[in-house]
């Protein structure tokens, strides 16, 4: 197996270890029988178990931003960008839930407990969106009163929460329903007719 191969396989272990048992709890042992690679290995590609949440926070962060870049590569306003970006959020949360659950469950440790800023997916998302936000601001499409250095961290946290949902209810589909509301309201509120 190729050195990145065996990373992504560690990767893709420990993220599914992680949202399972949560990172103080989670062991190197159980990510190396997870992923069928020796402990040795992990230590040959991470040097401590931190290493490798913050290897998930990069894949995570790639994943996420070819997918928003993809779905919105040809909207024609920002309207569009909006919209397509917030089901691609959402769409990406149901596709990696454990990555989710993960995020959710650890981000706001991140700065306290690490001292890592998530510079790469929150912030660079947040800026993107700020920039759609603005642009449909100057264009008429959204409001001028909202903030739209807001509106990537809030759109973010929506999708986040819907794809969570699923685990919070017994009811089918409930993940769609709350995104298919949200996603209404929310472009309702942002909305200038």
């Amino acid at each position: 197996m190729e050195k990145r191969d065996t990373r992504l396989a560690i990767i893709e272990a420990a993220v599914e270890i992680f949202a399972q048992k949560g990172y103080e709890r989670a062991t190197v042992d159980e990510i190396a029988a997870k992923a069928n690679l020796a402990k040795g290995t992990i230590f040959y590609n991470f040097k401590t178990k931190e290493d490798i949440f913050f290897a998930i926070i990069e894949q995570g962060t790639q994943n996420f931003m070819e997918m928003v870049g993809e779905r919105t590569a040809l909207a024609m306003n920002a309207t569009q960008k909006i919209e397509l970006t917030y089901g691609a959020a959402f769409e990406f949360f149901q596709k990696y839930n454990n990555y989710c659950t993960l995020l959710i469950s650890e981000l706001w440790r991140i700065h306290t407990r690490w001292n890592y800023e998530p510079t790469n997916l929150l912030d660079r998302y947040k800026q993107m969106l700020e920039q759609v936000f603005i642009e449909g601001q100057q264009s008429g499409e959204f409001r001028r009163d909202i903030e739209a250095r807001d509106v990537g961290l809030i759109i973010f946290f929506l999708a986040a929460v819907s794809s969570l949902s699923k685990a919070l209810s017994a009811e089918p589909g409930v993940e769609q329903k709350l995104f298919d509301r949200s996603h209404l309201i929310f472009m309702k509120g942002i909305s200038v007719a």
